[in-house]
C-alpha cells in the first residue's frame, strides 16, 4: 500500500484587481492637482519674450500673404493671363481668388497676433486698412474684371505695410514659394 503524503497547498497569490472607477478617478485628480503648480511653472519659464514671438508669428504670417500675392495675382497679372481671351485665363482668376482669400486670412491672423502685444497696436491699424484695400481686389478678382494697376497698388500696399514692420523688427521672408496646396490648407 502506498502512503498518503500530505496534501500541499499553494502559497495564497496577491490579487492582481485592476483599480475600481472612483478610486482610478481618485488617483487621476491627486496627480493632477499635484503636477499643475509644475506644468505651468515650466510652460511659463519655456515662453521667453512675447515680442519676439509675436514678431515671428506676424513675420510669418506678412511673408505667406506677400508670397502669395505676388505668385497668383502680380505675376500671372504682369503676363496678361487675366486679360480677355488669354489662354489659361480662368484658371489663373480662380488661382488669384484663392490666393486674393489666403492673403487676407495670413494678414487677418497676423492682425490678430498684432493685438495681443500693445507695442504692435499702431501696426495693426495698417494691417486692418491693408486688408480692407485687398478686399476690394479680391472682389475684382472674384468677378474676373480686374486691371494691372489695381493689382500693383494691392501689391503697393503689401510693400508700405512690411516696410512699416521692418521699422518695428518684423523682417517677414518675401521670397517664400507658395504652392496652390499652401493656399487650401494654409498653417492654422
Amino acid at each position: 500500500m502506498r502512503a498518503r503524503l500530505p496534501r500541499m497547498t499553494a502559497p495564497a497569490r496577491l490579487s492582481h484587481r485592476p483599480l475600481q472607477g472612483g478610486l482610478r478617478r481618485l488617483l487621476a485628480l491627486v496627480l493632477v492637482v499635484a503636477l499643475l503648480p509644475v506644468g505651468s511653472s515650466f510652460a511659463l519659464a519655456g515662453c521667453g519674450d512675447d515680442t519676439q514671438a509675436s514678431k515671428t508669428e506676424i513675420a510669418l504670417r506678412l511673408g505667406l500673404a506677400y508670397g502669395a500675392f505676388k505668385r497668383y495675382i502680380y505675376t500671372p497679372a504682369q503676363a496678361g493671363q487675366f486679360k480677355s481671351g488669354a489662354e489659361g485665363r480662368k484658371t489663373a482668376i480662380a488661382k488669384a481668388a484663392v490666393a486674393g482669400a489666403f492673403t487676407a486670412r495670413m494678414l487677418q491672423k497676423a492682425k490678430e497676433e498684432a493685438d495681443q502685444d500693445p507695442a504692435f497696436a499702431a501696426y495693426s491699424d495698417k494691417i486692418v486698412a491693408t486688408i480692407a484695400s485687398l478686399g476690394g481686389l479680391t472682389a475684382l478678382l472674384q468677378g474676373g474684371t480686374v486691371n494691372l494697376s489695381d493689382i500693383t497698388g494691392g501689391l503697393g500696399d503689401l510693400d508700405s505695410l512690411v516696410s512699416a514692420g521692418e521699422v518695428l523688427g518684423i523682417k517677414p521672408d518675401l521670397d517664400q514659394e507658395i504652392s496652390a496646396a499652401d493656399l487650401v490648407n494654409p498653417l492654422k
